[in-house]
């Protein structure tokens, strides 16, 4: 584990520079510019949180919420192979927090820790960056559907290893976002309909009122896209 958990680590010290910009466009261009490479990074680092939980959240923990911090930026690229990559390992790191009813339960009781202690870093983050993407302020080419990871996955693993904390960082993104994207009206049944799915539990309920939200608030963002274009002079 630790021998894994150093090779990753060099390996990072290599990638983080090479999307290191001035502005969050020019990182885009930097992400845009090397999807293959976006892409086995993070697949690599899914495969050592599934593999190695423990020593990813114990030992790694400050390489993993550099990773996860890495994670959020990587969002705004618009590939679906390495973006599903992204989401790929944001479920991995979260559904670590989620161990099986036969894992002993001490070492249960560590990983939700270990999870806790990076998404108590992270955890606002993510969520507002995958909401921004299912409300296409940023792409979203993986909402439910996605060779790897999708939007609807991460929240649904968020929901089931603590639906509190998804409902705080919820609710905080969506005051963040733009009332003519999203009103007050539809955040209200935005959380309503994914409470339900909670309580259920049901992740095709749940994937479903993502979906639904995604849709109605892509519409709007499109409408105040058309608005705040300046109409061509004749």
């Amino acid at each position: 584990d630790c021998k894994l958990l150093e090779m990753l680590g060099s390996f990072s010290q290599l990638i983080f520079p090479q999307f290191q910009a001035a502005t969050p466009a020019d990182t885009l261009q930097l992400l845009t510019n090397k999807p293959d490479l976006v892409e086995e990074y993070f697949y690599l680092c899914s495969k050592f949180m599934d593999s190695c939980p423990r020593a990813a959240l114990e030992q790694g923990q400050a390489l993993s919420i550099a990773c996860m911090q890495f994670g959020v930026i990587a969002t705004t690229i618009d590939h679906r192979e390495a973006n599903g990559a992204v989401l790929a390992f944001l479920e991995s790191v979260i559904g670590a927090g989620i161990p099986r009813e036969s894992t002993d339960p001490a070492l249960a009781a560590g990983l939700r820790g270990g999870v806790d202690g990076v998404m108590a870093q992270q955890g606002q983050a993510v969520v507002s960056a995958l909401l921004e993407a299912a409300a296409g302020v940023r792409p979203s080419p993986n909402l439910e559907d996605g060779k790897g990871g999708t939007i609807a996955g991460v929240l649904w693993k968020l929901a089931r290893f603590n639906a509190a904390t998804l409902s705080t960082t919820l609710m905080a993104a969506l005051a963040a976002m733009d009332e003519r994207v999203v009103d007050n009206e539809e955040r209200g049944k935005f959380m309503a309909e994914l409470g339900g799915a909670i309580q259920t539990p049901s992740k095709e309920h749940f994937c479903r009122t993502i979906v639904t939200f995604s849709r109605n608030a892509q519409r709007n963002q499109r409408r105040l896209q058309r608005s705040q274009q300046t109409p061509t002079q004749g």
